[in-house]
């Protein structure tokens, strides 16, 4: 696993996996709090999706214990509070994007496959690790002893490829006019269509004037697709 895959470390403060979704998609784990409101609403809008009672409860046939619908939606709007697994099932469907969950064998006592470690994509699940996952999360205890429960999440990066890449915008005031002491980044995730969507998001609360990005097509395509010719790209001077 790590001869393929880069752990990313996010901060250990119980939003783990909330932090390594932000990372993935945006490039900046702070914005962790806007994926535990999606994936609440989610849990809100779908409830028999994630209530352990229901008969199309999404974890149905694991051996995962999960909490009360009520208790989940909860401590999802907490800051600070742990993810379950059936989170994993909430960000997958809120944000259409495939979640590999990978936790090592041996984690907890467990050899063999890891409960954890399983695929989702929206409400279908496998129980294995499946490497066209778009966002790949891996379960361990935060220290030494690996026979520990799991109680961190870090983010899995393949080593041949980048995290998102980060660009500089600054909001925009009531007139129109952008606002220089407000600057904030945005960031996309792996392909065009994911760099869209993330672009897409923020808009039209920023108002762009210059992009910084290394060169890849995917980049650029998607930048001159959302803003035209109207806003200045220029490659980084690393690459």
């Amino acid at each position: 696993m790590y001869s393929e895959y880069s752990p990313r470390s996010v901060q250990s403060d119980g939003n783990c996996f909330f932090r390594c979704v932000a990372l993935c998609l945006f490039g900046n784990q702070d914005l962790y709090k806007y994926v535990r409101m999606i994936a609440a609403v989610e849990m809100i809008r779908h409830p028999a999706a994630y209530d352990v009672t229901s008969p199309t409860f999404a974890l149905n046939g694991s051996t995962v214990v999960t909490p009360p619908l009520r208790s989940l939606i909860r401590d999802t709007l907490t800051d600070g509070c742990y993810a379950e697994l059936v989170h994993v099932f909430a960000v997958s469907s809120a944000v259409s994007m495939s979640v590999q969950s990978y936790c090592t064998p041996g984690t907890h006592g467990v050899h063999g496959l890891h409960p954890y470690t399983i695929c989702v994509n929206g409400s279908a699940w496998t129980h294995d690790f499946r490497e066209q996952s778009t966002i790949k999360l891996m379960w361990s205890p935060a220290g030494d002893d690996v026979q520990a429960e799991p109680n961190h999440i870090v983010l899995l990066v393949k080593r041949d490829t980048s995290l998102p890449m980060e660009v500089s915008a600054s909001t925009g005031d009531a007139d129109g006019s952008a606002n220089e002491s407000d600057s904030q980044t945005i960031t996309a995730g792996p392909g065009d269509q994911s760099m869209e969507k993330a672009v897409r998001s923020v808009l039209p609360s920023v108002a762009v004037k210059e992009v910084l990005s290394d060169f890849e097509a995917a980049m650029w395509r998607t930048f001159r697709n959302v803003f035209g010719d109207d806003v200045t790209h220029r490659g980084c001077v690393f690459h």
